[in-house]
């Protein structure tokens, strides 16, 4: 909104200076108090309520930290857990090809021969 009304006041200034260079200083029809000066102070309403609005996205920007924090918590929780998962399949594929090695050492022992 500051920016809308900054924007119309420098319209507003850019018309007063051409109407002035126009009619040597006095502009007729004048009205009291100047569009201009309205605007100007409703930029200056609009600046002293900035703070509360400073304040709203001051808040706003630790709560997105926040959640930002518990969500890559949450995903650090979840990548654990599946290394976890992926481990044991791993290891049990580790311990079945074990005992089927030891099994075949088994059999090559009872056949007498000897590895290699």
């Amino acid at each position: 909104m500051i920016q809308d009304l900054t924007e119309r006041l420098a319209e507003l200034k850019r018309e007063y200076a051409r109407l002035s260079t126009t009619f040597n200083g006095t502009i007729p029809g004048k009205r009291d108090p100047e569009p201009a000066d309205e605007i100007a102070a409703a930029i200056q309403d609009q600046r002293k309520a900035l703070p509360i609005n400073h304040q709203r996205l001051s808040g706003a920007v630790r709560r997105e930290d926040l959640a930002g924090r518990r969500s890559a918590r949450s995903k650090k929780i979840w990548s654990g857990g599946r290394r976890a998962v992926q481990y044991n399949i791993l290891k049990r594929e580790v311990d079945t090809n074990k005992q089927l090695y030891e099994g075949l050492l088994q059999r090559l022992k009872e056949a007498g021969v000897s590895p290699a």
